[in-house]
């Protein structure tokens, strides 16, 4: 199996990569800028001499030597060839002794002013012409190709002492900021590997920011995920719990009608009341669970419907089914962008749950309004009221307050479900006490789909 290569594996091939291309670009730039300026006082040099050459008269040794102690220019390296056209008949030839050599062993051209000779090396020609006599210059470059040939062997050495120095620093670069990574790679992996999960959180290094941010949205997600765990685990204890009280109370009748139902028979009718209660009772839990399950995992359709229509037609359709008067107040023509099933599941559950708790003889308001680009659903009771401490626990799943528990008959989830359904369509369901007495809940949604999409992002 191929070894997929680590971030220290990919940062180390880079930086490499990037050192080694510096290095070679700045021996490059070094030996060309030498170069270049070596070539630039050769020129110069040869252009001075060939200058001062045409206001002389040059036709022996002597007088080349002369002019040479005479002159503040450097002619060292400098060879002389001068043929004259003018005041002879037949061209004339004088050379130094070295360019006389030139000229029975001629250079190979180069480039451009460039020459190379075996025994001379790298030479630079300048040739000049004044009155009928052509002077040529030989400039040999021995001093300049030995600086170069220098500077080319101490930018090589420094590049492979780099080159060898370089995976070390490199190396131990990469450690250092990938560690963090790996310290977090380790993190979740023993994270994930913990059977025993109390919401541990990953260590958070102080830098880089990238890592410290990383860091921060897992300990997030592993907070969510401990959370949501155990929610989930609450959630089965508390099903578990509420479907073994039906359970065990159909069981002992069973078990009663078994061992005294022939004896007697007058016993019979209750406990097969009590039996049909109970088990409607569960199953009244179990259609909950199924409901409260499906709006955990929907994806529901959002669309432009009529809520004035929807409300006013379930509170007919709830009317007949409950003791209490519903009085409703619908503004007309109130659209929102939701989901008609789940507006419907909604204000049906929060209808039921008031008319448990208020009195049979007052009235439960049901009212729908346009506000502030929202349209606004209330549903107002006049029962006793929730304590302060229970409000924030109202919308929990299997929440039911200690005070109503044994006395009104209920699973705890009717308003759990109405709040998923609530933030599916992107609504807002929220709970406060009503003055002097009795609860007021309120469903908030939103009235036009730019608003939905704003809400979104």
């Amino acid at each position: 199996m191929k070894k997929i290569p680590t971030s220290a594996d990919i940062l180390q091939r880079a930086v490499w990569k990037l050192i080694v291309f510096i290095t070679l670009g700045f021996e490059i730039v070094i030996i060309g800028a030498s170069g270049h300026q070596l070539y630039e006082r050769v020129v110069i040099n040869s252009q001075r001499i060939a200058r001062k050459l045409v206001k002389t008269e040059i036709d022996s040794e002597f007088d080349w030597q002369h002019w040479r102690m005479n002159s503040n220019l450097d002619t060292e390296n400098v060879y002389f060839l001068e043929v004259d056209n003018l005041r002879h008949a037949k061209p004339q030839r004088f050379y130094t002794e070295n360019a006389k050599q030139l000229a029975n062993k001629p250079p190979w051209h180069l480039f451009k002013s460039f020459w190379y000779s075996e025994r001379f090396g790298i030479l630079y020609r300048t040739v000049t012409t004044k009155n009928g006599i052509r002077y040529v210059l030989w400039h040999r470059m021995y001093e300049q190709t030995t600086i170069l040939i220098r500077i080319i062997w101490v930018t090589l050495a420094a590049m492979i002492l780099i080159m060898a120095l370089s995976p070390l620093y490199v190396k131990r670069l990469a450690k250092r900021l990938t560690h963090p990574l790996t310290e977090l790679t380790q993190g979740v992996q023993a994270a994930s590997e913990r059977g025993d999960d109390d919401g541990w959180q990953l260590a958070v290094p102080e830098q880089p920011a990238e890592i410290v941010s990383l860091t921060q949205n897992f300990n997030q997600l592993l907070k969510k995920l401990y959370n949501h765990q155990a929610e989930q685990q609450l959630f089965i204890m508390n099903a578990a719990h509420e479907l073994r009280t039906p359970i065990a109370a159909i069981r002992s009748h069973v078990q009663l009608l078994e061992r005294h139902g022939q004896d007697h028979p007058e016993i019979i009718p209750k406990s097969i009341r009590y039996i049909d209660s109970e088990s409607r009772q569960m199953q009244d839990l179990v259609n909950s669970l199924l409901k409260l399950t499906r709006a955990d995992v929907s994806n529901l359709t959002l669309s432009k419907i009529s809520i004035s229509q929807t409300v006013a037609e379930l509170v007919e359709q709830m009317q007949p089914k409950i003791a209490q008067p519903l009085k409703s107040r619908i503004e007309p023509d109130c659209w929102a962008i939701a989901n008609q099933d789940a507006v419907t599941q909604i204000i049906h559950n929060l209808i039921a749950n008031a008319a448990k708790y208020s009195p049979a003889d007052q009235p439960i308001q049901v009212t729908v309004e346009q506000q502030s680009n929202q349209i606004i659903c209330r549903i107002i009771d006049e029962g006793p009221g929730i304590l302060p401490q229970d409000l924030p626990h109202v919308f929990e799943r299997f929440y039911r307050s200690a005070e109503v528990r044994s006395q009104i008959p209920g699973t705890g989830l009717g308003l759990a479900i109405a709040a998923q359904l609530s933030q599916l369509i992107q609504g807002k369901l929220t709970v406060h006490n009503h003055q002097p007495h009795g609860a007021v809940f309120e469903l908030r949604l939103l009235q036009t789909l730019k608003k939905l999409q704003q809400t979104r992002r």
